[in-house]
């Protein structure tokens, strides 16, 4: 959705969305440290992959937030955020969690 890059959500339940539980149900969550840089804010409901990766080259930006909390379905609810260096992002803490 906005290029290629480390997707990153501030909200567990949006990246449960993406996770497969293993044997006993429980689901994991990656706590990850970010650095986010300069940040671009977009609020579009579609987006242009390619053009985001051809700014995201030329250091136009660090991050890009995805900012879907006004916009009714598609992933809508959350901010997630997207590094383009995958040295901005370090993975500090593997939780598992079960559904109640």
């Amino acid at each position: 959705m906005y290029g290629k890059g480390v997707y990153l959500a501030e909200a567990s339940t949006k990246a449960h969305m993406y996770c497969a539980a293993r044997g006993d149900g429980a689901f994991p969550i990656l706590l990850v440290r970010a650095t986010l840089g300069l940040v671009k804010d977009n609020l579009d409901e579609k987006t242009n992959p390619a053009a985001i990766n051809s700014e995201a080259e030329k250091k136009v930006f660090d991050t890009m937030c995805g900012d879907r909390r006004k916009h009714k379905f598609n992933f809508s609810g959350y901010r997630e955020f997207v590094v383009y260096d995958p040295d901005q992002a370090v993975a500090e803490l593997l939780l598992w969690a079960k559904k109640k």
